[in-house]
């Protein structure tokens, strides 16, 4: 029985790994499509530029000859989508050919002479996008130019853009998501990019899809030294060890590895322990608590880093910064697990100090309690009007979200 039951064991660790690695074969398979794709597509470019060549050259002639008096039936008009001249009897080729593409393909030859406006709509543009052959991992990127009318149109329409990726990120297909990125990734600065990777570790769930889509973004880039720029390394770092470990994707992810210089060594107490010696407000520190905290684990977050880190310099200095932490960690405790016991006890923390002397703190836990508790946020203004109402900030309190 126990030979048996260990039989069992190794055979199914057999099949994890033989899963593994066809996973990883099929992603080196699709990125050879890629390359032969875009070999094919840049043939059939050049195939059908000479072919419209050769048609102007054939309209002239007839322009010549006066056969504009010829009868429709001498003149096959059928033309196929890449601009070649169909004979009827071409059809049946022409099919299986078009059985035989990817979708991929099959989107590039209904797209490729398609031009870019920059009156597009947000449909019309991610349409576009999804059929340009963008670089994949392991594609050459140094020669992918954005024409200076689509740059202008992603500057302009960045928001948007954004907004489109962003409300289905965790169902759609990696790959179209990729594409929008990596051409963000190619007109976007070094910082406002640091603020999209940031949003890709609070809101994807999957962290070896954010690790590739953080790729798409930065792909042109080198790390800075601040501490969101650390933040983000350290943990693609250690993101691109556990795909290792796990045999994940391992060609792809070591290739993003080493363009990126992903070997930090992963020591996240540290990182934390910098952040909280810091007495200024910092957006950098906040944003990279907030993907910390999104990579670890709730049990970590909770457990190690609120109570043994956080809580107990708070006690002890009553700094306000760490009481805005507080508040950081419990709204983002709040969004992924709503109102459980843990959240709720740093919620009740918070509380408690909306009546202290501490202008800053008072008015700190009051900025996070109007996200939970609004009757109680604005019991506080009332009663604080008088002595607080003249101040510039007291209005935004209430009115403004803090997260």
């Amino acid at each position: 029985m126990v030979r048996t039951e260990d039989k069992l064991k190794k055979y199914k660790s057999k099949i994890k790994s033989l899963k593994n690695k066809l996973k990883c074969k099929k992603i080196i398979i699709k990125s050879l499509l890629h390359t032969l794709q875009k070999k094919k597509y840049k043939k059939r470019r050049s195939d059908s530029s000479v072919k419209r060549k050769e048609k102007d050259e054939i309209k002239k002639r007839r322009k010549v000859s006066n056969v504009l008096g010829q009868g429709t039936e001498q003149i096959i008009k059928e033309t196929s989508n890449d601009g070649r001249m169909l004979n009827k009897s071409d059809g049946a080729a022409h099919h299986e050919i078009v059985d035989a593409y990817t979708v991929l393909e099959r989107n590039n030859c209904e797209n490729e002479d398609k031009s870019f406006k920059l009156n597009f709509k947000l449909d019309e543009y991610v349409d576009y996008t999804c059929s340009l052959f963008v670089p994949y991992i392991c594609d050459a990127k140094d020669t992918y130019k954005l024409s200076k009318q689509h740059a202008i149109y992603i500057k302009t329409n960045r928001k948007c853009i954004l907004k489109h990726i962003f409300k289905d990120i965790n169902t759609r297909e990696i790959e179209k998501t990729w594409t929008l990125l990596f051409n963000l990734g190619c007109t976007e600065s070094y910082e406002a990019l640091c603020v999209v990777v940031h949003d890709l570790f609070v809101f994807v769930e999957d962290f070896e899809r954010v690790f590739y889509l953080s790729y798409a973004l930065l792909h042109n880039k080198k790390f800075e030294v601040d501490i969101l720029s650390k933040t983000i390394r350290m943990l693609l770092s250690y993101q691109a060890l556990i795909m290792r470990k796990v045999n994940s994707g391992v060609e792809f992810g070591y290739k993003i590895q080493e363009e990126m210089d992903l070997f930090d060594h992963f020591d996240v107490n540290s990182l934390c322990n910098v952040i909280l010696e810091d007495n200024s407000f910092s957006h950098l520190n906040v944003a990279s608590l907030r993907i910390i905290c999104s990579f670890m684990d709730w049990n970590w977050t909770y457990n190690t880093f609120i109570v043994q880190m956080l809580y107990p310099r708070f006690v002890e200095t009553n700094r306000p910064i760490l009481l805005f932490y507080m508040g950081v960690i419990c709204t983002l405790g709040y969004k992924n697990f709503g109102m459980h016991e843990s959240v709720q006890s740093i919620f009740d923390e918070i509380k408690t100090c909306l009546d202290k002397d501490n202008v800053e703190l008072s008015a700190i836990a009051c900025s996070f309690v109007k996200n939970f508790d609004l009757d109680l946020a604005e019991k506080w203004g009332t009663r604080n009007k008088v002595k607080y109402g003249r101040q510039s900030w007291f209005d935004h309190i209430l009115t403004k979200n803090t997260f």
